[in-house]
């Protein structure tokens, strides 16, 4: 098979780490060319040289979206596919060839979730004037669609009033297990010091600021032996945590993806305080890594961690604290919910079999199978 990779839409979050990790696995998987469109926030990461014969990339630059058909389709005409892959869309461009693209728009399919209560006027016009323009494009570019889970299949096939659509569950990279040594990032551990971590980039719906009030909760019953660890660019970390707290919340900015599992061995929980998600990567990463899950009580988590976490209500600043001190106060219930994540893991399979998955996928949309 002849296949596009298509990834020129400067993913970053976690629509990267599935780019970076198709890639890694589908180096493995031999018997296809592949021909792989490079945004740079890909191109960063990846080193062309480890790869075979079989991969050809052509760097695409930072494009508007009406510019995105003129760079790629000269480029499709010349390579002649069997089929282009977008790994996230939307793409904006439609190629000839047939067209399988992810769909990972959370904003889009769960439009009930209390996120929506929470954000601006401006910012919901703005998400729904961005949900008509892209689900118009999902529609009108793909062949088929591939999302990470059921429930995201069930909306998107009543939104869109279709039955193209496949899972293919997200997962943990390979790199989680077997993964380089980096020096420590954080300080030294300060005396019975419980570090919560979150890896991720500044999203409104990741409900970030949640962390200061949680804090000043915790403050008051003297658990002041508790910190957060973020990965946020510097500017929106002094955003969100005031100077009384930076002392608390460490933040060693953007990091490597293969730097993450490092980074978690240095910290003992994962907290997402998240109000929409369609599939977040941190919750099997935390599951690999043997990291207790605290998250939001809402049914896209549930779905994902099921048993292997510990929910509050992420609007209230005392529930979140309720949970943190039970957990810590609790060794039965932590090495539990590290017990239960093992066993959750196995739902998702792994990197390879997720790559394997989406090159059925295409290899059907290909030959005229999928149906």
């Amino acid at each position: 098979m002849v296949l596009i990779i298509n990834v020129s839409n400067n993913l970053d979050g976690g629509g990267l780490q599935v780019a970076l990790s198709f890639l890694k696995e589908s180096a493995n998987i031999n018997g296809h060319n592949y021909h792989v469109f490079l945004g740079k926030n890909v191109a960063k990461q990846i080193d062309k040289k480890a790869f075979s014969s079989e991969f050809q990339f052509y760097d695409i630059p930072k494009l508007k979206f009406w510019q995105f058909h003129k760079i790629l389709k000269p480029l499709e005409k010349q390579i002649k596919p069997d089929c282009v892959f977008t790994i996230f869309g939307p793409s904006y461009w439609k190629p000839n060839a047939p067209h399988l693209i992810g769909f990972a728009k959370g904003y889009y399919i769960y439009d009930e979730y209390i996120f929506f209560r929470q954000i601006s006027n401006y910012n919901r016009i703005k998400i729904s004037l961005m949900k008509c323009i892209h689900m118009s494009l999902f529609i009108s570019q793909a062949n088929h669609l591939v999302v990470e889970t059921e429930d995201a299949e069930q909306r998107l096939r009543k939104i869109l009033n279709t039955d193209i659509i496949d899972v293919v569950s997200n997962t943990y990279g390979a790199h989680y297990l077997c993964y380089p040594i980096i020096a420590n990032k954080l300080p030294n551990r300060k005396k019975n010091e419980i570090r919560l971590i979150t890896i991720t980039k500044y999203y409104l719906h990741k409900n970030l600021e949640s962390i200061p009030d949680v804090l000043e909760e915790l403050e008051r019953r003297n658990l002041c032996n508790i910190t957060f660890t973020l990965t946020l660019d510097k500017k929106k970390y002094e955003k969100i945590i005031p100077l009384k707290w930076r002392k608390q919340v460490y933040n060693v900015g953007s990091i490597p993806i293969v730097e993450c599992p490092s980074l978690y061995n240095e910290c003992d929980l994962l907290y997402l305080p998240t109000l929409l998600e369609t599939f977040s990567v941190s919750y099997p990463e935390a599951m690999i890594m043997q990291k207790p899950i605290l998250t939001s009580n809402l049914s896209f988590a549930h779905s994902i961690c099921r048993s292997s976490a510990l929910y509050f209500d992420p609007l209230s600043a005392k529930d979140i604290a309720d949970k943190i001190e039970f957990v810590i106060n609790n060794r039965a219930i932590w090495l539990e919910l590290i017990e239960e994540g093992k066993k959750r893991l196995q739902a998702f399979g792994t990197a390879r079999s997720r790559a394997e998955k989406y090159l059925h996928l295409c290899e059907k949309l290909a030959f005229g199978t999928l149906k």
